[in-house]
């Protein structure tokens, strides 16, 4: 039996479906794509995001204890 296309690991993601996996909305997937944090690559039409570098993207986020240091 065949397994599901849901279930293969995918080398790209739409720019909505790593929004979805990241946690955050749309508009600041673009916003980090536009900044130049979220590398993200066009293929004809479509922008995709290639998975390594959203993985890198995640990692490269400053922790909760820096953030909130910049904050007082």
């Amino acid at each position: 039996m065949n397994e599901p296309d849901q279930h293969r690991p995918r080398g790209a993601m739409s720019v909505n479906d790593f929004a979805v996996w990241a946690g955050i909305g749309r508009t600041s997937a673009w916003k980090e794509i536009r900044e130049g944090r979220l590398r993200a690559v066009k293929v004809s039409a479509r922008t995709i995001v290639i998975v390594d570098d959203a993985k890198a993207w995640l990692t490269s986020r400053p922790p909760v204890g820096s953030v909130m240091q910049n904050l007082l």
